[in-house]
């Protein structure tokens, strides 16, 4: 039986007798290492449990930075390389594995470099190793592909390659989901069909990579490839993902795997979804979730009412230790093409985090509430124009008034301050602080048909009144 695995980081090989292989592209790792071990016994009570022999192998694949935008139409190869893991089991020998110990595949589970005595290693006269053949069509959203061995080129004859798989997989979002095909049901060791789910990762999805398992977990397996970018490619930006930290109010892009109701932390994904069996949903969801190392993961994610977007914030903390707080925000953007025409208007809730130049501090989360945290906005999409305002709790003038403009399914502008400014605390006869504000926005439409925008606005200048925020709002039906 084979387990899967995950390492943080990749490199885990101090102290161990390894060999590694792997491929590194700009923003996918791939491969396959192996501990090599003598006889091990395990003891419990006194009594034998097992006797261990051989080499355990392992597979992995690591992506960074996932794919955000995707090309609008058209096709693409994508080649690369593949590495498997096989399941031990008594009887399968002699099928062409070779090994540091005899019987590779039945006393103990063979990896890739099994089989280097066999496959073609030159480049130059062939096609080498474990070979990923992909094909992407971006306008119908499917991956379809074979996976190779490639035998050694004897001269003056023409190279063999052995089908191993058949891949055939959805592609939803940045993520592909699907199943692959043994391409010789009778093979001992890939006979087996098996489940596929992976990735594209780079700016506009210039590499992708996965994984499968058979069907009877007998053999495990990633995979990757990389595509020429063609020079007059046009592409849709799909995804938003953003975090804002509290401290220095920076503003930086975070992962997301294609579904904004799921929330990214170090490569894990944790649902910001309300808990199962919950009956109600509140407008605010606050969440927690255990980490390793006697560490937790804190979030609040607003809001119930939004389905393509969430934005809220984040906190780590080992046991009554936090560490700082971040916002975040991300959302599935529309696809330019369903960008509706006409005029609409849309009704939500934001959350910001000011830090004045003389080191005075205001912050708010988002709320629905009468008089709470409420963002407006007015979109024209044929004159591709959009203004908002962001209204603070209890305030009756706009916080922060936005104009931006539209471009395909995103807009950019400013948010600005009245000329007065902002009074951080209106109660305040001692110290009433005002800031003045002129920050960045960016932001998109998400779900079908534009039925959501958001974006975060920032301003970090030294020496200035700094801001970090983020807003969501649905559009509103006009009752007749």
């Amino acid at each position: 039986m084979l387990r899967e695995r995950y390492f943080n980081p990749i490199h885990l090989l101090n102290n161990v007798n390894a060999l590694v292989i792997y491929i590194v592209n700009q923003c996918v790792f791939r491969g396959w290492f192996e501990y090599r071990t003598q006889n091990r016994y395990e003891i419990g009570n006194g009594i034998t449990r097992k006797v261990l022999f051989g080499s355990i192998g392992h597979v992995y694949y690591k992506g960074v930075q996932p794919a955000q935008a995707f090309p609008t139409s058209g096709k693409a190869t994508y080649k690369g390389t593949w590495d498997f893991v096989t399941d031990a089991r008594q009887g399968r020998a002699g099928t062409g594995f070779t090994g540091t110990a005899a019987n590779v595949g039945s006393n103990y589970g063979a990896v890739s470099f099994n089989e280097y005595d066999s496959i073609h290693t030159d480049k130059s006269t062939g096609e080498v190793g474990h070979s990923s053949e992909l094909e992407v069509d971006f306008a119908n959203k499917s991956l379809t592909g074979t996976l190779y061995k490639n035998h050694k080129k004897l001269a003056d004859k023409a190279q063999e390659r052995t089908l191993r798989y058949k891949v055939k997989a959805d592609v939803k979002g940045n993520r592909f989901q699907g199943r692959v095909e043994a391409g010789n049901k009778d093979d001992l060791y890939f006979g087996k069909d098996g489940n596929l789910e992976g990735g594209f990762f780079g700016p506009a999805a210039e590499e992708l990579a996965g994984k499968f398992l058979a069907d009877d977990n007998s053999l495990f397996g990633v995979l990757a490839g990389k595509r020429e970018k063609a020079a007059d490619e046009k592409t849709d930006k799909i995804i938003d993902a953003y975090h804002i930290d509290f401290k220095n109010l920076n503003l930086t892009q975070a992962d997301n795997f294609g579904d904004a109701r799921k929330f990214v932390f170090k490569g894990q994904t944790f649902s910001l979804l309300p808990a199962a069996g919950t009956d109600t949903k509140s407008f605010l969801e606050t969440l927690k979730y255990a980490l390793d190392g006697n560490r937790t993961l804190n979030l609040f994610s607003c809001c119930s009412n939004l389905d393509y977007l969430k934005f809220g914030t984040f906190q780590t903390a080992t046991g009554e230790d936090k560490d700082g707080a971040s916002f975040f925000f991300q959302g599935e953007r529309t696809p330019v093409k369903d960008i509706p025409p006409g005029t609409a208007h849309y009704k939500g809730s934001w959350q910001a985090h000011i830090i004045s130049k003389t080191a005075h501090i205001w912050s708010k989360s988002p709320n629905n509430k009468e008089g709470g945290s409420r963002a407006e906005f007015g979109v024209d999409f044929g004159a591709k124009t959009l203004k908002g305002k962001l209204t603070a709790q209890d305030r009756a003038l706009p916080t922060f008034n936005i104009h931006a403009q539209i471009e395909g399914n995103g807009f950019t502008g400013r948010a600005k301050t009245r000329d007065q400014g902002f009074i951080l605390d209106p109660g305040s006869t001692a110290n009433s602080v005002s800031v003045h504000l002129d920050a960045e926005v960016k932001g998109g439409f998400y779900g079908p048909k534009a039925a959501e925008l958001g974006g975060v606005f920032h301003s970090n200048e030294e020496g200035k009144d700094k801001v970090g925020g983020s807003f969501g709002a649905k559009r509103q039906v006009s009752v007749q």
